[in-house]
């Protein structure tokens, strides 16, 4: 992220992030987690900082440990009517990067990585005051389904 990061002069903020365990497929987090912060940098005016939290959640209805990933920008945020179709394909892809060429993973395929490690996924954004988009995954006690 840290050319993204320089050529927006963004700064990315996150405290310690806690130890905890996810069953997950490394290689697909990481994309999803590189994805978000990429739309978060891009929406965020030069100077914003974007944060980057990671919390345990108490234990749910379900008995088993949850992490909340959160990824927060102050930028433009969405339009109410766009948030409705930002999990539309063809409107939710990203724009090119700049170097590659290559389209972001687009939104719905990061609720798709969500959704294949047992996770939830929200999106809540005004305009002009940006957006956070939160990811709860199941703990190492939960199960995969990968």
């Amino acid at each position: 992220m840290s050319p993204l990061l320089h050529g927006k002069q963004v700064r990315l903020v996150f405290d310690p992030l806690p130890e905890v365990t996810i069953v997950m497929n490394e290689v697909l987090i990481l994309r999803l987690v590189g994805n978000l912060l990429a739309n978060a940098i891009k929406a965020s005016p030069a100077g914003a900082i974007v944060q980057l939290e990671l919390d345990p959640m108490p234990r749910g209805e379900s008995g088993g440990e949850w992490v909340r990933l959160q990824i927060i920008d102050h930028g433009q945020g969405i339009k109410h009517e766009d948030l409705e179709r930002l999990l539309d394909p063809p409107f939710a892809r990203s724009q090119p990067d700049e170097k590659t060429g290559e389209p972001g993973l687009g939104m719905a395929i990061c609720r798709t990585i969500v959704q294949l490690h047992g996770g939830r996924w929200d999106v809540l954004s005004e305009e002009q005051k940006g957006t956070t988009v939160s990811v709860d995954l199941p703990a190492a006690a939960g199960v995969s389904r990968l």
